[in-house]
C-alpha cells in the first residue's frame, strides 16, 4: 500500500476510545499488548496506563516515525478482523459502525469483511444530514416500512 497521508489527531484519539471501551468490542490490556505487538509499535506505557491512551500514544507514535497512516491502519484492520467477533455480528456491526462514523472524517470507512476503503470525506453535520436524506428518500421508494425509516438518523448516514 503507497503511503497514505496522516490521520487528524482527533480522529486517532477517538477510534482509540472506541477500541478501548465498545461495548463488546472493546480491547483488553492483554489484547493491546498482543496486537501492538502483531504490528510492531511500540507500548509506550505498558498496562500501568489506561487502555485509550495506550493506544493513542502508540498510534500516534508510529504516524509521526513514519510520516504516514499505513501503520496505524493496518492495526485498525487487524482489530476489526471479523473473526474476533465470530457468534457476535451485531456486536461487530455495531463496533464498526461506531468507528466508521470517526473515520468518515478522514475519508476512510470499514467495510464488512474489515478491511478500509476509501471514501469522500463528511465535512458538516449539514453534510451528513443531506446524505440522510437521500437514503430516506431511497427506503421510502422502496416502501420500507416506516419503522425502519425513523431509524434514519443523520448519525447513522456513515454506516
Amino acid at each position: 500500500m503507497p503511503p497514505h497521508k496522516s490521520l487528524n489527531e482527533s480522529v486517532i484519539e477517538e477510534v482509540c476510545k472506541i477500541l478501548a471501551y465498545h461495548d463488546g468490542g472493546q480491547l483488553t490490556h492483554a489484547q493491546i499488548t498482543e496486537e501492538l505487538r502483531k504490528h510492531n509499535l511500540a507500548d509506550q506505557y505498558g498496562s500501568g496506563q489506561n487502555k485509550q491512551n495506550r493506544l493513542k500514544a502508540a498510534l500516534l507514535q508510529a504516524q509521526r516515525s513514519n510520516g504516514c497512516s499505513n501503520h496505524v491502519l493496518a492495526f485498525i484492520q487487524g482489530v476489526v478482523n471479523p473473526v474476533r467477533f465470530v457468534g457476535r455480528k451485531e456486536v461487530y456491526e455495531n463496533f464498526t459502525s461506531e468507528l466508521n462514523r470517526v473515520l468518515i472524517f478522514d475519508s476512510l470507512k470499514i467495510q464488512q469483511d474489515g478491511k478500509l476503503v476509501f471514501v469522500t470525506a463528511a465535512k458538516t453535520l449539514d453534510e451528513a444530514e443531506d446524505r440522510a436524506s437521500r437514503l430516506r428518500k431511497r427506503l421510502n421508494d422502496r416502501a420500507v416500512h416506516p419503522d425502519v425509516v425513523k431509524c434514519c438518523h443523520k448519525e447513522l448516514i456513515v454506516d
